[in-house]
């Protein structure tokens, strides 16, 4: 159980008996955003803390981007869905970045920071995401990056930090059941070398008050208490039915021996001018499996 407490916050001052200045970039970290920290200094090439509102999800991205860009110099991105988003999580990096760290800031075209050890960190919005190809980068703040519905975005930036040997990419958001369910927290199961996943309830913020999260508890209720409170991956909507379970519902069909004259159906679903979805069915002994499925776009 972690202990509520006044957080530590950087400071700077000066040694009494050398008279240089000591910058102390120490911060307090969350039980969860501890966890986070320590994964980006090891090999993982994507790390995703999830969050519940008020999590810390942003303090904890700008900071994990800082420390990185200060000890591993080369190019850094804070990324975010758009420019209000961006500029959201530029200011928060300002704000937790001393003065005396910043050799040179830029705003145009896009705001640039120049640190002491000559690493660049510079703030993009994704809504172009052709803008974001090219440059191979040493660490990526993908921030509420589940608020962007374009997998295109994610893939880019996970393109980018692959050409760096330790290049990582850092996504900090909200769950959300898109590209970055079936993208990064699935496929963490699959691949746990190469993904790091937290999760971070809203109850563990100590800068909230414990009767002002009661009465977020109160307010939100089910499954969008589950995504907004405790930052779980849930599916709000897209399903045929709320008890769907990967485990219990997909398994191996490539051996399986159907009995008593099963019933084979094609389901075709046109979508005009978007997607058309295919489905190859069969129903046996009341019960019904879907061997595959396709998808193509404006067919």
């Amino acid at each position: 159980m972690y202990k509520r407490q006044r957080p530590i916050k950087e400071t700077i001052r000066r040694d009494k008996n050398t008279g240089k200045v000591i910058i102390d970039l120490r911060w307090y970290m969350l039980p969860s955003q501890k966890e986070c920290y320590d994964a980006i200094w090891k090999d993982y090439k994507v790390v995703l803390f999830s969050g519940g509102i008020n999590a810390g999800k942003t303090y904890f991205g700008v900071r994990a981007l800082r420390d990185r860009a200060i000890k591993i110099p080369g190019l850094h991105w804070i990324v975010a869905p758009d420019y209000n988003m961006a500029e959201t999580a530029r200011r928060a990096f300002q704000e937790c970045t001393p003065r005396e760290l910043i050799k040179e800031h830029k705003q145009t075209p896009y705001h640039t920071y120049r640190l002491i050890n000559d690493s660049i960190v510079e703030v993009r919005s994704a809504k172009y995401p052709d803008r974001l190809r090219g440059p191979a980068l040493t660490t990526v703040l993908f921030d509420e990056g589940g608020s962007c519905h374009n997998k295109e975005v994610y893939l880019v930036l996970l393109g980018r930090v692959a050409k760096v040997q330790k290049g990582q990419l850092i996504i900090t958001t909200t769950p959300k059941a898109n590209w970055l369910y079936d993208l990064v927290y699935l496929k963490s199961f699959e691949d746990p070398e190469y993904f790091f996943i937290k999760v971070a309830p809203t109850r563990e913020n100590i800068t909230m008050s414990k009767k002002e999260i009661e009465r977020l508890e109160n307010q939100y209720k089910g499954k969008f208490a589950q995504q907004e409170l405790e930052g779980k991956f849930i599916r709000l909507e897209g399903l045929v039915y709320d008890v769907f379970n990967r485990e219990r519902h997909i398994a191996d069909l490539l051996h399986k021996k159907f009995k008593d004259n099963p019933r084979w159906y094609i389901v075709i679903d046109f979508g005009f001018p978007g997607n058309t979805a295919l489905l190859l069915a069969c129903l046996n002994q009341n019960i019904l499996y879907i061997i595959k499925e396709y998808k193509e776009e404006s067919m």
